[in-house]
């Protein structure tokens, strides 16, 4: 009779809940639903699910109070009712430090630059860390713009006898004054000297 049973449940379009008393399985419950900032977090499934991600229930399972993890960029703690809820959501996933119990601050935004000894760094894309993009073997090492470029926008030069300054784009220079003598063009002070 049990079999006959499975068979209308398996044909028919019931509930799932019609279908387990159907077959005999009384204490069958729905599952519950995760909590709403969770889901408004983008981690739950396209279906509202949780996703099993540590082995287990996420929400559910049972954990020793003051506990901490991390699941993806959310630092969870276990309350004193051993229920894992949410302390807070960190920049990145690798900025969440359960050992810890803390979200670590970022160490540069994203789209940030840098430069070292004329290498070009940018910021790597969990914000803890520098990526190395190029060494600037010509010209200098432009953070501003994100590359190498023959100047440093808006700084003064002296080429040969001529104060030039150089353009927003780093890749040339315009004239500002032209000097009596090579020697008398002053970049750092952005003057001619007069000649004596």
């Amino acid at each position: 009779m049990r079999f006959v049973r499975i068979a209308i449940c398996i044909a028919g379009a019931g509930l799932p809940l019609s279908c387990a008393q159907l077959v005999g399985v009384e204490d069958w419950t729905p599952k519950e639903d995760p909590p709403v900032d969770y889901l408004d977090s983008g981690l739950g499934g396209a279906d509202g699910s949780v996703p099993d991600a540590v082995g287990g229930d996420v929400w559910n399972a049972a954990c020793e109070a003051g506990a901490s993890r991390c699941v993806w960029v959310e630092l969870q703690r276990c309350d004193d009712t051993g229920r894992w809820t949410v302390a807070a959501k960190c920049a990145s996933e690798a900025l969440c430090k359960a050992s810890e119990s803390r979200c670590a601050e970022p160490v540069c935004e994203l789209g940030e630059y840098r430069c070292d000894d004329e290498v070009l760094f940018a910021c790597d894309k969990t914000r803890d860390g520098w990526d190395k993009v190029k060494s600037c073997t010509w010209g200098v090492c432009d953070a501003l713009n994100g590359r190498c470029s023959k100047c440093l926008p808006g700084t003064l030069v002296c080429e040969k006898d001529e104060l030039r300054k150089c353009s927003d784009n780093g890749y040339g220079t315009e004239l500002v004054q032209k000097c009596a003598a090579p020697e008398l063009c002053d970049a750092a002070k952005g003057i001619c000297w007069p000649e004596v």
